[in-house]
């Protein structure tokens, strides 16, 4: 529990005071305000005389409000002590509305934040709202559920039955009918009203009723009188009493926000401070379990299927490249001897021969598609032709670039290259690259066993990268494969660039 200190107790009774000097200044019509015990500013008595045009008409009321010794940052109390029937009090008099809940977050009552207590509420505000309360009972959250129905039904049908029970209700015996015995035991300011109209009920009230305006609030007696002659003296005076009370007000508004202010963020740095610290503690208590949890559930799994990986690679590393060793050690001194005999024989031959070819048949293309070009394009302005024309001429620069690293390339039989120059004049980058990767220098069987063997990139990224190394050597190819396991893909690219003779937009 919160230890009040003698701070909180001094500005409550500040407010307080300020507050009763407030009421006894400037009364609210139909209450009268009193202390209980003049040494105890927590407990006041109220006077509630009925509001004419309603049920309570005539009828005398006491009630007490408790104040906390936090006011204003907690609500009063408020509790008739007169047996009252109505929708919004209950059996022991407390009264039921929304400006008198603490300002918490409760969903279930249907009441706004805005509708309940905070700092800038006071007692002149509560007073109005009881007077409201009695005028138009809240038949929605009623806290005397037989007099809400009641209230109902005489609402919907004009039942006398409710305001009969209010009637005898209210024969309480603090309470006199003004109609038997107006002034006996009504407050003397009430019966001097009713019967003199003024002598001494609030002198202010008295004077204004008997002859409006001569001691009560000189600015109201001379607007009601002489309204022309003292309108801007009582502007003047007004403006002044009004920017005295301002001031104060503002001052002890300013106080009571500021001391409300440190307060709300004193205790809401308390809040955040606790809600962080249990949050983080919390955050990083179940981060540390799911942290736990996660790497020990990830080192499993990777320490399973690393060692898994690790047994099948090397299952099938060491069966693959016990075969591809033997069958490498077999086929390449075989092709290689006959490989390099037949090259060194042929290409020569069949590079001219292929070049004589290549040259007789593009320049038979080209004579025939600048033939049929020319026949087509003649429907085209001049303009077209010439800029095809200069597109074609780059393009047969390229192919010619392009055949010369082509013949450059040593990794398949004369045979199989002859097939492939054939071919290239005729198909996409893309259909070349599928001739290339089927011409390698392993079979498509043994190529796919080497890619289920690489861990360090998807298929499609290695895919690209393959399609880079088409120009080394099968020796130099496997080599690079036996250190994949060991290097990051971005490493092995590296490792794919530099073992190439040309940079892939070289080859390209």
């Amino acid at each position: 529990m919160a230890q009040h200190g003698p701070v909180h107790v001094a500005s409550s009774q500040k407010a307080l005071m300020l507050e009763m000097k407030s009421l006894q200044e400037e009364p609210v019509e139909g209450f009268k305000i009193t202390l209980v015990d003049e040494a105890d500013l927590y407990n006041w008595e109220v006077a509630i005389f009925g509001p004419p045009n309603t049920h309570y008409e005539g009828g005398y009321f006491k009630a007490r409000i408790k104040f906390p010794v936090d006011y204003p940052y907690s609500p009063p109390a408020f509790r008739f002590l007169t047996k009252m029937w109505h929708p919004n009090i209950y059996e022991n008099g407390d009264v039921c509305i929304s400006i008198l809940h603490p300002p918490v977050d409760d969903p279930q009552s249907g009441e706004l934040p805005s509708e309940r207590w905070n700092p800038t509420q006071n007692v002149r505000t509560i007073l109005l709202s009881v007077i409201s309360l009695l005028n138009e009972p809240n038949t929605s959250s009623p806290a005397n559920v037989d007099a809400s129905v009641m209230y109902r039904k005489w609402r919907d049908s004009k039942d006398r039955e409710y305001s009969e029970i209010i009637r005898s209700v209210n024969m309480h015996k603090d309470r006199v009918r003004r109609d038997n015995q107006v002034g006996k035991h009504m407050y003397k300011d009430r019966v001097r009203r009713d019967n003199q109209v003024g002598k001494h009920m609030y002198k202010d009230r008295v004077r204004r009723d008997n002859q409006v305006g001569t001691h009560m609030y000189k600015d109201r007696v001379r607007r009601d009188n002489q309204v022309g002659k003292h309108m801007h003296k009582d502007r003047v005076r007004r403006d002044n009493q009004v920017g005295k009370h301002m001031h104060k007000d503002r001052v002890r508004r300013d106080n009571q926000v500021g001391r409300h202010m440190h307060k709300d963020r004193v205790r809401r740095d308390n809040q955040v401070g606790r809600h962080m610290h249990k949050d983080r503690v919390r955050r990083d208590n179940q981060v540390g379990r799911h942290m736990h949890k996660d790497r020990v559930r990830r080192d499993n799994q990777v320490g399973r299927h690393m060692h898994k990986d690790r047994v099948r690679r090397d299952n099938q590393v060491g069966r693959h490249m016990h075969k591809d060793r033997v069958r490498r050690d077999n086929q390449v001194g075989k092709h290689m001897y006959k490989d390099r005999v037949r090259r060194d024989n042929q290409v020569g031959k069949h590079m001219h021969k292929d070049r004589v070819r290549r040259d007789n048949q593009v320049g038979k293309h080209m004579h025939k598609d600048r033939v049929r070009r020319d026949n087509q394009v003649g429907k085209h302005a001049q303009g077209q032709r010439v800029q095809r024309d200069n597109q074609v001429g780059k393009h047969m620069h390229k192919d010619r670039e392009y055949s010369e690293i082509i013949r450059s390339v040593n990794i398949c039989t004369r045979t199989e290259y002859a097939e492939i120059i054939r071919s290239v004049d005729i198909c996409t980058r893309t259909e070349y690259a599928e001739i290339i990767r089927s011409v390698d220098i392993c079979t498509r069987t043994e190529y796919a066993e080497i890619i289920r063997s690489v861990n360090i990139c998807t298929r499609t990224e290695y895919a690209e990268i393959i399609r880079s190394v088409d120009i080394c050597t099968r020796t130099e190819y496997a080599e690079i494969i036996r250190s994949v396991d060991i290097c990051t893909r971005t490493e092995y690219a590296e490792i794919i660039r530099s073992v190439n003779i040309c940079t892939r937009t070289e080859y390209a």
